[in-house]
């Protein structure tokens, strides 16, 4: 079984948000997860209230309550997918076919991600993109020197990890300096005068 990546790809992400036709539940379900960061257990209890700006929760893995503000264009998002199919505040974004007042389960979930991987050759879970948010909040944060994204200490505190180790290998942070590393050995030697 293959580890679950961070995808750092801009042109891939973007392959991935047009798969699926823009306000569908398919194509939200994937802004959704790309834009929050949440699990899928989490994600799936989400309502139309969303589109007010703050979802209450309590994380059904960790049972922490957690207050997350919902941003602008998410909260367009929702609000014109809610016009689309009828829903009222009260009903799930992610509403079931079978029951509309219900949510989809876990397994279609899956499907809908893996359906939208397989039409753009990539493995892909709702891990994959909570992992490719981190990935997304701390490298804007380290290009734009703070001013954008999440620091690590927030992204720690964000995905509930113990250790910044654990988050930056979570978020493929630390493979990638690895490589760095490895990769610039002979740059490093030249500008100690290390004859290479």
């Amino acid at each position: 079984m293959e580890l679950t990546k961070a995808i750092k790809d801009i042109d891939t992400i973007n392959e991935i948000l047009a798969v699926y036709p823009k306000y569908s539940k398919n194509y939200l379900l994937i802004y959704y997860l790309l834009n929050t960061g949440l699990r899928i257990s989490d994600t799936l209890e989400a309502r139309v209230s969303d589109r007010n700006g703050l979802r209450g929760l309590r994380e059904q893995k960790t049972g922490k309550r957690k207050e997350l503000p919902i941003s602008d264009h998410l909260a367009e998002k929702i609000n014109m997918y809610a016009l689309k199919n009828d829903l009222s505040d009260t009903d799930y974004i992610f509403f079931s076919e079978r029951d509309p007042k219900d949510h989809i389960k876990r397994n279609r979930a899956y499907q809908i991600l893996s359906e939208a991987g397989d039409m753009i050759g990539i493995q892909l879970s709702a891990h994959t993109l909570r992992k490719t948010y981190g990935y997304l909040q701390y490298s804007t944060y380290e290009r734009t020197n703070g001013q954008q994204g999440a620091s690590l200490p927030e992204l720690m505190h964000l995905f509930n990890h113990s250790t910044p180790e654990i988050t930056l290998r979570y978020i493929g942070i630390e493979q990638e300096n690895l490589d760095h590393i490895v990769l610039n050995t002979g740059k490093m030697f030249s500008s100690l005068g290390i004859d290479v």
